[in-house]
């Protein structure tokens, strides 16, 4: 018989840590209501709202007061996050991939709130929408600008799903999340931060977009790790001539190994594949836990 202590160990030290860093009660429970979702998005975008606010605050701003504007505008786009993954089940119910867009405009503005707020940024200051490695910001100081940049992580991991796999781009511009397709694949769809590949051979590959499109918004909910480190960042590209000149058209997207480091946590060989929390997400609102 398989000893199954120390997985058993390590997933409960994933609760623990996954509690102190997010303060979400969902993750104590094998199974999770909407309701227990909504506080895990709310109390996500709460906590890392407001370490973010701290992180970048000015010398001259009190620590106390930083936070608390930044948790309470955290929490807010974290609201609407849950809201954006609550529209996404609208596919599977309705067989149609256009009702990704209402959740993809609810999603951005959720994601470009709790941004702002681990930047201390002006409340509604920016706003960002991601289309695959495309990130268009929208900034207001004097005069509103628009910016278009790269997300150079996403690039890559869009270069890579390309190879061997069907570009998509009817179902693409339906959803507005970049895709392709393979018949012949063994699994029913794979993710690749913000891309996804899904097997079109399945009579219901809709719900597995839909599926897909929940892992996309997970990898989301870890921009703040960018924010977190915005300051070191921007101290290099001041110290460089050629990072600065970058600095216009690319947004480091660097939140994926952090995000996968929770994924795997969570467990990825599990007897029941959606006892990891992020799958049992994905599944509930795509209507594919069944």
């Amino acid at each position: 018989m398989k000893n199954n202590l120390p997985t058993q160990f390590f997933k409960k030290r994933t609760f623990i840590l996954l509690f102190l860093l997010f303060n979400n009660s969902p993750l104590l429970y094998p199974q999770y209501t909407e309701t227990e979702m909504a506080l895990y998005n709310v109390g996500l975008g709460a906590v890392v709202g407001g370490i973010g606010a701290i992180i970048n605050k000015t010398k001259t701003e009190k620590t106390a007061h930083v936070f608390v504007k930044g948790f309470a505008k955290g929490a807010l786009g974290g609201f609407l996050v849950y809201e954006s993954k609550s529209l996404i089940r609208n596919i599977e119910k309705h067989q149609k991939l256009e009702y990704s867009w209402p959740a993809k405009i609810v999603n951005a503005a959720g994601t470009s709130i709790i941004e702002g707020a681990a930047l201390n940024n002006r409340f509604l200051s920016t706003w960002h929408l991601h289309i695959g490695f495309n990130r268009l910001e929208l900034k207001s100081s004097d005069t509103w600008k628009l910016r278009y940049k790269v997300m150079p992580v996403s690039f890559v991991y869009t270069s890579y799903a390309a190879f061997g796999n069907k570009f998509e781009w009817e179902n693409t511009l339906r959803a507005g999340e970049i895709m392709f397709s393979n018949a012949s694949m063994s699994d029913g769809g794979f993710n690749y931060a913000n891309v996804f590949v899904y097997n079109s051979s399945l009579p219901y590959y809709k719900a597995i977009i839909a599926h897909e499109i929940i892992h996309t918004y997970q990898y989301y909910d870890f921009n703040f790790v960018n924010a977190f480190i915005h300051k070191p960042i921007s101290r290099l590209e001041g110290n460089s001539d050629f990072l600065k000149r970058l600095e216009p058209i690319l947004y480091y997207d660097l939140q994926n190994p952090v995000f996968r480091v929770f994924y795997n946590l969570e467990g990825t060989d599990n007897v029941n594949f959606h006892d990891n929390f992020f799958e049992y997400e994905a599944g509930l609102w795509s209507n594919t836990l069944q």
